[in-house]
C-alpha cells in the first residue's frame, strides 16, 4: 500500500521556480524517505507504537495551512531577504486547488499562491511594512506564473540544502538515506583572507573529560567575517579578517544580556587573522558596555555568570574561551576543514530564565537534542579541490540495529 501511495509520475523540480539569489533553499523528497520507509519494512523493522488514530491527529495539525498540497512529492522550504526584512516560504505540488483556496487566511504577514501545479505560502515578520508585503504578493504572484523548466532528480537524495551567501559564497549538501546512517556529500565555496605565512599555528586540545563538538575551519566564509565585524562594531572593537579557526564546544547556556536572549556558550577557541592584531592593546582603549565588565589584569570579560579569558597567542592568533588555563598543541600549518564530537552540546541551552526553559521546551529543540543525542558517530570532511572550494562528505549514524529512515519517522511523529 505504502510502496503503491507513493509511487508517482514526475512533475518538475519545484526548485526551479525559485529566484537565483534565494538565500536558504532546502529541498526535501519524500517519495526517497518513503521508499527507505518500505526496504525497511520488507526487512522486518516496525515502524512506530503510534496507533493510526494518533498519526491521523498529529497530521491534523498542519492541516488547516496545507490544505491541498500533495504530500507525496518535493516539498521546498526557502528563505528570502528583501531589505533586511525576512521572509519563509514553503514550496509545494498541488493535490486539490479548490480545498486549497477555500482557506482564507486571515493574517495579513501570510501570503497564500496557488495554480493548478503548484502552490506557494510565505510567512512574512509581523513587523513588516507595506512596500515589503507588496514585494512578496509580486514574488508569490511570479512563482506561481512560472513554468518548471527543471526536471525532478530522480537521484537517491532524500534532502538537498542550498545555502548562498554574500560574493558568490555557498553551500550545497545533498542527504541520502543507508540503513542506519545519514550521509552527506556536498560542495562550498568561501572566499577567505589569505593567512600570514609561518610554519606552525596552536591548536586546542580539548578537554577529554567532557562532552565536546570540536570545528576546524581551515576557511572562513565572507559572511561569518561580516556577521562578527557587525556585531562587534557594538563595543566600537575592529578586527582584521579571520583567516581560519578552532572551536570546541562543551555547552551552551542561554541568558538575558541587555535584554535580549543570548546563547553563552561553554568553549575554547583560537581565532587566526590574515594580519597582526594585538588584542590587549585594543581592549585597554575600548569603553566596555555596563552588562560586560573587563579584568584588564587577568584578560577576562564577564558576562552575567560566564566568565571568558583572552591571550595573545601570536602575532596573529588569539585564544578566546571559558578557561583560565587552556591546553594547547604547537602544530605544523596544515589546515583541513572538519567537524567531528558530538553535536547535541549545542542544543542544551541550560539557563535559569522562563524564556530560556520555553525555548529547551519548544519542539523543533526537542527534537534536534533528541536525534543528536542518539548519534553514535558523527563526522564531516571538507577537501579542498581549489583555493576557494571544498567538497564535503560527512556520516551521521545511529547504533547498528536502528534505521535511519525509521527512526526520524518516530521522531516526527512523537
Amino acid at each position: 500500500m505504502i510502496y503503491r501511495f507513493f509511487g508517482f509520475s514526475n512533475k518538475g523540480d519545484l526548485t526551479s521556480l525559485l529566484p537565483n539569489n534565494t538565500a536558504l533553499v532546502v529541498d526535501i523528497h519524500i517519495n526517497q524517505f518513503a521508499k527507505d520507509i518500505f526496504k525497511q519494512m520488507k526487512q522486518g523493522r516496525d515502524i512506530s507504537d503510534l496507533s493510526l488514530v494518533e498519526i491521523r491527529e498529529l497530521l491534523k495539525e498542519n492541516e488547516e495551512d496545507l490544505i491541498g498540497f500533495d504530500n507525496r512529492r518535493q516539498l521546498v522550504f526557502f528563505q528570502n531577504d528583501f531589505e533586511g526584512i525576512k521572509t519563509n516560504g514553503l514550496l509545494f505540488h498541488i493535490k486539490n486547488l479548490r480545498k486549497f483556496k477555500q482557506y482564507k487566511e486571515k493574517n495579513k504577514y501570510i501570503i497564500r499562491k496557488a495554480n493548478k501545479d503548484y502552490g506557494v505560502i510565505l510567512y512574512l515578520e509581523n513587523k513588516s511594512a507595506k512596500e515589503e508585503i507588496a514585494y512578496y504578493e509580486q514574488l508569490a504572484e511570479k512563482i506561481i506564473n512560472s513554468s518548471i523548466h527543471k526536471k525532478e532528480d530522480e537521484g537517491k537524495d532524500f534532502i538537498k540544502v542550498k545555502f548562498n551567501g554574500k560574493n558568490q559564497e555557498f553551500i550545497t549538501l545533498a542527504f541520502q538515506l543507508n540503513d542506519n546512517q545519514l550521509k552527506v556529500k556536498g560542495k562550498a565555496k568561501f572566499h577567505s583572507p589569505n593567512p600570514i605565512k609561518k610554519d606552525s599555528i596552536f591548536k586546542i586540545i580539548p578537554d577529554s573529560k567532557s562532552s565536546f563538538f570540536h570545528l576546524t575551519l581551515a576557511q572562513t566564509p565572507f559572511t561569518f567575517n561580516d556577521l562578527l565585524a557587525n556585531f562587534l562594531r557594538q563595543i566600537n572593537l575592529e578586527i582584521p579578517t579571520i583567516s581560519s579557526q578552532d572551536i570546541v564546544i562543551y555547552n551552551t547556556k542561554i541568558e538575558a544580556v541587555n535584554k535580549s536572549l543570548t546563547v553563552l556558550p561553554e568553549l575554547d577557541w583560537i581565532i587566526r587573522f590574515s594580519e597582526s592584531f594585538n588584542l590587549k592593546k585594543h581592549f585597554d582603549t575600548l569603553v566596555f558596555p555596563s552588562y560586560l565588565t573587563y579584568n584588564a589584569e587577568e584578560m577576562s570579560v564577564q558576562v552575567q555568570k560566564e566568565k571568558y579569558y583572552f591571550q595573545q597567542l601570536s602575532e596573529d592568533e588569539i585564544y578566546i574561551g571559558s578557561s583560565a588555563h587552556p591546553q594547547f598543541n604547537l602544530e605544523s600549518n596544515i589546515l583541513q576543514t572538519n567537524i567531528i564530537g558530538q553535536p547535541s552540546v549545542l542544543f542544551h541551552l541550560e539557563g535559569e530564565t522562563f524564556i530560556g526553559y520555553l525555548i529547551r521546551s519548544a519542539k523543533p529543540i526537542k527534537v534536534a537534542t533528541h536525534f543528536l543525542e542518539n548519534l553514535a558517530d558523527f563526522e564531516v570532511q571538507f577537501q579542498p579541490i581549489s583555493d576557494n572550494e571544498s567538497t564535503i562528505e560527512g556520516t551521521f549514524s545511529l547504533p547498528e540495529d536502528e534505521a535511519m529512515s525509521i527512526f526520524l519517522l518516530n521522531l516526527f511523529l512523537k
